[in-house]
């Protein structure tokens, strides 16, 4: 007996939070040297600026061991794991393993970045992460000029 109040399941009916622009706090709070975690619709990250000032966010664990990268520290461009010191650019890249220096790194090592957009002075974060673009039109909603 089918309960008529409730429709059946659809494809996209998951989708719950959209590819969309999250605020995640002040610009003024992240600063140079200090690592951010933040928590949006129920994915963590890790916010840090780069030796040019630019917001960067990846996701808020360390693919090797689960680590929370908010623990680590920032080391120029880079942002350095609290266990084992894996290192990420902005992108996500892992560009060196301590116990494996002559190493390659493998692809699956690296972790997920998500774009960053400052304005009004706020922080952005989308969790489309096919946005490789900082300065894309999915975020025309924000304040113009600003």
């Amino acid at each position: 007996m089918s309960d008529e109040r409730y429709r059946a399941s659809q494809e996209g009916d998951h989708d719950v939070f959209p590819c969309t622009w999250y605020t995640v706090g002040w610009s003024k709070e992240l600063k140079p040297g200090r690592l951010l975690r933040k928590r949006i619709a129920g994915r963590d990250f890790v916010l840090f600026r780069d030796s040019a000032g630019t917001a960067q966010a990846l996701h808020a664990y360390c693919p090797h061991r689960g680590a929370d990268l908010s623990l680590g520290s920032c080391e120029g461009d880079r942002l350095r794991c609290p266990y084992h010191a894996w290192t990420f650019q902005g992108d996500g890249t892992c560009t060196s393993i301590l116990a494996q220096p002559d190493r390659k790194i493998p692809d699956f090592d690296h972790t997920q970045a998500y774009p960053v957009k400052e304005q009004a002075g706020l922080q952005w974060i989308s969790h489309d992460t096919a946005r490789t673009e900082r300065t894309d039109a999915g975020a025309s909603f924000l304040i113009a000029g600003a």
